[in-house]
């Protein structure tokens, strides 16, 4: 079984790659380079340092991740598999700090992921602006029974609920998702299944990524 499942994502990464060049899609790079010092072990002993939300923002006020927009194409992490990038990707938390570039659901997926691990009640929230396309995510971490607000840009609190939290901060935007980290892995490919055009590709391009589910 343990082969089959192996060989199964083989071929699934193959139709991946095709489907993506065939549409266009241009090629981001076949890796990034690490900033210097930054190793997955040294991520592992940061992590268990970021147990408050304000060390988190602490560490992005630092300038220790640059904001930087998604494009479109084909990226390979830092555990060598190949991940698609849509318009909107997530990137896993270990990109995030490795390469230091993300833009703000990067920043709110890695705060939620070093908050969570110290045993913080983290969820990543989406907004959209009403009338328009744009978007925006951030992290809402609980710590001693309230919430606090902490995105790229901007950390403040405390709030007594989630709800407060949103009214305060984005009065003007929808949010249409509340999630764990945990509960949006492989939004990645979701978001290139969407937004791929062909639709017999796409029924087989989407079948391959449930069966590696």
């Amino acid at each position: 079984d343990g082969w089959k499942k192996m060989n199964l994502k083989k071929k699934c990464l193959s139709l991946i790659v095709a489907t993506a060049l065939n549409a266009g899609m241009p090629r981001i790079s076949e890796s990034y380079t690490p900033l210097p010092g930054r190793t997955i072990d040294s991520y592992a002993a940061i992590k268990k340092k970021m147990d408050r939300p304000d060390k988190v923002w602490a560490y992005f006020n630092s300038s220790a991740i640059t904001y930087r927009k998604d494009q479109e194409g084909i990226f390979v992490g830092y555990d060598n598999t190949l991940r698609i990038v849509g318009k909107d990707y997530m990137q896993d938390p270990i990109d995030t700090y490795l390469s230091g570039e993300g833009d703000c659901e990067d920043y709110a997926a890695l705060a939620a992921d070093w908050l969570s691990a110290a045993g913080l009640p983290s969820k990543i929230i989406g907004f959209f602006e009403r009338g328009n396309k744009n978007g925006h995510h951030i992290c809402a971490v609980q710590y001693h029974g309230v919430w606090f607000y902490l995105g790229n840009e901007d950390y403040n609190g405390p709030y007594p609920s989630i709800q407060a939290l949103i009214e305060k901060n984005e009065p003007n935007w929808a949010v249409y998702y509340e999630a764990t980290l945990d509960q949006t892995k492989g939004a990645g490919e979701r978001v290139f299944n969407e937004i791929y055009r062909n639709d017999a590709a796409k029924r087989k391009f989407g079948k391959c990524i449930e069966r590696l589910k």
